[in-house]
């Protein structure tokens, strides 16, 4: 047998056993669907590393946009804030715990930080600031309206001022 024939026959196998490791080394997944009891709809906004899902959904009666937490284990917690507000979103949420999200309360936007039942406003160069995302650094990105009537957004670094 020639060289050729013995090199094309070891890089047939070579493709071969290749195939065959990436085959099985693809990572399967598993979908989790579900729907916040007796919502009119039920949106999604963000993930942690353990499964816990924040975001928003429809409430049965009023229509108002309602914010949430789903654990990891299924257990669905709802987040309105402040009291009497017509829409809330549940966003951003990092490692520890730390939920970003918005509202609206009236013909007032606002954002906060909600922690172990504890929630925070946030003010952003003396302006109620909507809430984005908040990283595992506690970096966190928003947005605030100027006097002027437009939208600024904002990104904070922790030890920075606001």
């Amino acid at each position: 047998m020639n060289f050729n024939a013995r090199l094309s026959g070891f890089l047939l196998l070579f493709a071969l056993v290749s195939v065959s490791t990436q085959a099985a080394a693809q990572t399967t997944y598993t979908f989790t669907t579900f729907t916040v009891p007796n919502s009119t709809y039920t949106g999604p906004a963000a993930i942690d590393e353990s499964g816990d899902v924040t975001g928003y959904y429809g409430a049965p009666v009023t229509g108002a946009q309602t914010g949430f937490l789903r654990t990891s284990s299924g257990k669905i917690i709802a987040s309105s804030y402040p009291p009497g507000a017509t829409s809330t979103v549940a966003g951003g949420m990092n490692k520890f715990g730390v939920i970003a999200g918005s509202y609206l309360a009236g013909t007032t936007t606002g954002g906060f930080f909600y922690y172990k039942g504890v929630y925070r406003n946030v003010v952003v160069k003396g302006q109620p600031a909507t809430v984005g995302d908040i990283n595992d650094y506690g970096y966190y990105v928003g947005s605030y309206g100027s006097p002027g009537g437009s939208l600024v957004s904002w990104p904070y670094q922790p030890g920075r001022s606001r």
